[in-house]
């Protein structure tokens, strides 16, 4: 393996690494059906006091590393959101942690926390502010309107519709020769 270098004039220096400093990728890890069904069932026990925690204010990664027994919190999370009904139940746990959240922010904002720095509250609010409005949209997220103006008239538009439809209905006649009636009986 080559690795190129500017030294100190700017020259480009080519340094080859020796065979014993380099060193493949390791393989990914896989885990065995009883491995991957011990997870699961670890997932399963631990889930609803999980979703209390959040509930009740932590974040999920303090929720999970807070458990007695050992969970990686990225592959519960990504559990979590596999099944419609346990991301749904985050939702919700997400939501009411917003309320518990929105107490703190008003601690803060108050300065009920004695010896606080004004910039380091307003950080904390801003914060809370923004995960909360990201966890509950409905009560707490920014609503943005779009106002337009001007005016549609609907007998212009008909009147523009019906002369569309009066030049698709002209017929091109130049081919057509007549007939006479007294041409079937020949």
């Amino acid at each position: 393996m080559e690795t190129r270098s500017l030294d100190s004039v700017g020259a480009d220096v080519t340094l080859a690494l020796p065979d014993w400093l380099t060193h493949p990728d390791p393989a990914p890890l896989t885990l065995s059906k009883e491995a991957k069904k011990l997870h699961v069932a670890r997932f399963e026990s631990v889930f609803p006091r999980v979703m209390d925690m959040i509930a009740s204010g932590y974040d999920m990664t303090t929720a999970v590393a807070e458990l007695p027994v050992e969970v990686d919190a990225g592959a519960f999370r990504r559990w979590v959101k596999k099944d419609p009904m346990r991301h749904e139940a985050l939702k919700e746990a997400e939501e009411l942690r917003s309320e518990v959240w929105a107490d703190k922010m008003m601690k803060h904002a108050t300065g009920a926390y004695e010896m606080e720095d004004v910039q380091r509250s307003k950080l904390v609010v801003d914060t809370y502010k923004w995960r909360i409005a990201a966890d509950n949209r409905r009560k707490y997220g920014e609503t943005k309107t779009v106002e337009f103006g001007g005016s549609i008239s609907i007998t212009g538009a008909l009147a523009q519709a019906q002369a569309r439809v009066i030049e698709d209905e002209v017929l091109d006649v130049s081919d057509v020769t007549p007939r006479l009636e007294n041409d079937d009986e020949d």
